[in-house]
């Protein structure tokens, strides 16, 4: 599954489908009742050529961008 990553350093966002889970992927519930799926993922960055690591939560939705073309898809 391809998954959107903004670049920390440049802000440059890519498309990748080779990243990891780092251990496992929880369900959170809070208070009010309220879940979220906890965790983190890593990934190698095209742009800066440097391993990012990204809370799960954290994540841009992939339904909120247009898959353009572009040399780091």
């Amino acid at each position: 599954m391809r998954l959107y990553f903004v670049c920390p350093f440049t802000g440059t966002g890519f498309w990748e489908s080779r990243w990891e889970l780092q251990g496992r992927l929880r369900v959170e519930a809070d208070a009010s009742g309220g879940r979220r799926v906890a965790g983190s993922v890593e990934v190698n960055c095209p742009v800066c050529k440097d391993r990012h690591e990204y809370r799960v939560e954290d994540l841009v939705c992939a339904l909120s961008r247009v898959e353009p073309e572009s040399e780091f898809n």
